[in-house]
């Protein structure tokens, strides 16, 4: 079984250092343990923590609606940080959570310093693009999210086939019982409906974003979707890498750099205005 630390609603990736915390919004998946990756590359004074979603925990609710998944991950950086500036990424789904949060954060005041999404888009830029989901490809999907070779002819439908090849390619995932992998798939399936349903508002602020550069077919959504929901300028970057891939090793290479840069930009320009204050 999983340690429930890996389950729980904020997985502390890394805690020591004495920078403002960089906030990882987690995927469809709800899990934020792709995000460990980018220890390499952001600076060791720096904690990151990743956001989870609750109902990965056995008997816990899952969020009604995107804000109120919005609201729960503010309150969780809260506890952590109780006021700005803060540092805030996302890939896909977690992209369009951590502008909701941004945008929340704001509404009470805080300073959000650096908004960053890994190829994210909201549900209305996909348009024909976002067909009906199937709830039997749900756990094949999740596997292929998560880097395992599905073997071909095999029928990933439920928890015992997911673990079956889960467990022969090793990794975290194959220390789930069934119970953890269905509510893993009650999540994906949620988080869908909820980007289904969500329409962003407004964040008064820059956009740091990641396209992936490979395997987009012709028509999909670009950056350019954010630009009715962003006061700021988009700063995109093209990363060799298709979306599912994101997180991998090659890919956070060319993202983690970009990353550590502008979170070292944007404590720098803030200590320097706390200083000339004080």
């Amino acid at each position: 079984v999983c340690s429930s630390d890996l389950l729980d609603p904020v997985l502390a990736i890394r805690t020591a250092g004495r920078s403002e915390p960089l906030f990882c919004l987690h995927p469809v998946s709800g899990l934020s343990w792709s995000y460990a990756g980018l220890l390499r590359h952001i600076g060791p004074d720096r904690p990151v923590y990743g956001l989870q979603s609750p109902g990965l925990r056995l008997g816990a609710r899952m969020a009604a609606t995107l804000e109120e998944a919005a609201r729960e991950c503010a309150a969780n950086i809260r506890a952590i940080a109780p006021s700005g500036p803060y540092h805030l990424l996302g890939w896909s789904f977690g992209g369009v959570l951590a502008h909701a949060v941004a945008c929340l954060l704001q509404e009470d005041g805080e300073e959000v310093a650096l908004l960053a999404m890994l190829d994210s888009y909201p549900a209305e830029a996909f348009g024909d693009f976002l067909p009906d989901e199937d709830p039997d490809t749900i756990l094949h999907d999740v596997l292929d999210l998560i880097g395992h070779r599905v073997p071909d002819g095999a029928d990933v439908r439920d928890a015992g086939s997911f673990l079956s090849v889960a467990r022969a390619q090793g990794g975290l995932f194959g220390g789930m019982d069934e119970r953890e992998v269905e509510a893993l798939r009650m999540v994906v399936a949620n988080n869908r409906r909820l980007l289904r349903q969500f329409v962003p508002g407004r964040f008064r602020g820059d956009l740091l974003f990641f396209t992936a550069g490979l395997g987009r077919p012709d028509g999909w959504p670009t950056a350019r979707a954010w630009r009715s929901h962003l006061t700021g300028e988009i700063e995109d970057h093209s990363i060799p890498s298709t979306h599912d891939n994101l997180a991998d090793p090659d890919a956070l290479a060319s993202i983690g750099p970009l990353v550590a840069a502008r979170l070292l930009k944007r404590t720098s320009a803030h200590r320097k205005t706390e200083e000339s204050r004080s």
